[in-house]
C-alpha cells in the first residue's frame, strides 16, 4: 500500500469517527429538545404551576450536562 493509500485510508477512518460522533450528539441534542418540549407544553396546559408541571419536572437533573 503507499502512503497516499494509507492517507486516504486513514481519512476515512477519521471521517467516519467524526460523523458517528456527530450522530451522537445530534441524538442527544433531539432528547434533549423533545424533553424541555414536552416540559413546556405541560407548564402550558398548567400555568399555575401545580402538580402536573411538577411532576413533569420531577429528576429531570440539568438537561445541558454533557455527562450521561
Amino acid at each position: 500500500m503507499c502512503d497516499a493509500e494509507r492517507t486516504s485510508s486513514a481519512a476515512a477512518a477519521t471521517e467516519s469517527r467524526i460523523c458517528q460522533m456527530l450522530r451522537e450528539h445530534l441524538v442527544e441534542v433531539i432528547a434533549s429538545i423533545r424533553s424541555q418540549a414536552e416540559m413546556v407544553q405541560v407548564l402550558a396546559l398548567d400555568p399555575q404551576g401545580g402538580s402536573r408541571a411538577h411532576e413533569a419536572t420531577v429528576g429531570m437533573g440539568d438537561t445541558c450536562s454533557s455527562e450521561p
